[in-house]
């Protein structure tokens, strides 16, 4: 991420882009050309460029802007084509305006971690631009996104909406009737799509989820293997145990043991 804050004249001659890059404009006037299409940014406006786009920049003092260069990989949610903007949309879609309240702040603390330089500082920098970057992309027009992104945006929200269910009802039994309804889907319909997303059916998905988390609070050794059965839950620790081995290859005493010495 750069913010650059110009005083003097620059000119960027047209230049094809490799990767995506945000343009938010923060004070002052930029001016571009995509694609052939002339720009003149005011504050809080921006542009993502594609790859394979065509860009030149003519930058004129007094101006900042924050540009980000990024791909669509990792915790992206579509890794289906990698393409955030559906086929032949025009330049005009690749803009959009964002109230200032909402991402001043963010880019405060981006710059913050910046000059912090810890071994910390870049995985906060990746949540920040992670969260402004959803906003830029609420902000774009409704049409300007592929298919296969907003496929799978709707994805990333059921999953995401799902694990917030299972993580504020951890402490007990959960059926599949009422995670259908808190997901507002019919059981079949439910069942279909836990399988599709996370590759088991939905009680397998919140058995994992509580495995998991029993896994991290048995590296506690202040805590007793009961203490955790009986959060997590279940009606007796032996139950505990034989759902924690054929999770983790391991009864839960032994997997600690292992823990702790590694």
């Amino acid at each position: 991420m750069t913010i650059s804050r110009l005083t003097e004249f620059y000119l960027y001659s047209a230049h094809t882009h490799f990767k995506y890059e945000i343009i938010l404009a923060c004070e002052g006037s930029y001016k571009c050309n995509l694609n052939g299409t002339d720009f003149c940014m005011g504050p809080d406006e921006f542009v993502i460029v594609k790859p394979g786009d065509m860009h030149s920049d003519t930058l004129e003092p007094p101006l900042s802007y924050v540009a980000v260069n990024f791909q669509m990989e990792g915790r992206a949610p579509s890794s289906r084509g990698n393409s955030l903007f559906r086929k032949n949309c025009t330049p005009s879609h690749q803009k959009g305006i964002i109230p200032r309240s909402i991402y001043q702040n963010l880019v405060m603390r981006l710059e913050a971690e910046a000059a912090t330089a810890d071994h910390i500082a870049p995985h906060i920098q990746d949540a920040v631009m992670e969260e402004l970057f959803w906003h830029l992309v609420r902000a774009l027009p409704a049409d300007s996104l592929s298919p296969a992104f907003s496929a799978g945006c709707a994805e990333h929200a059921f999953t995401n909406n799902l694990m917030k269910f299972f993580d504020s009802n951890i402490t007990r039994d959960l059926s599949v009737p009422e995670m259908a309804e808190y997901m507002a889907m019919s059981e079949s319909s439910f069942a279909h799509k836990c399988r599709k997303l996370l590759g088991v059916p939905p009680a397998k998905a919140f058995s994992d989820f509580k495995m998991t988390h029993a896994a991290a609070m048995l590296k506690d050794p202040r805590l007793m293997v009961k203490e955790i059965s009986d959060y997590l839950g279940f009606d007796n620790q032996y139950h505990f145990s034989r759902s924690f081995k054929s999770f983790s290859g391991l009864p839960p005493a032994q997997y600690r043991d292992k823990s702790i010495v590694s």
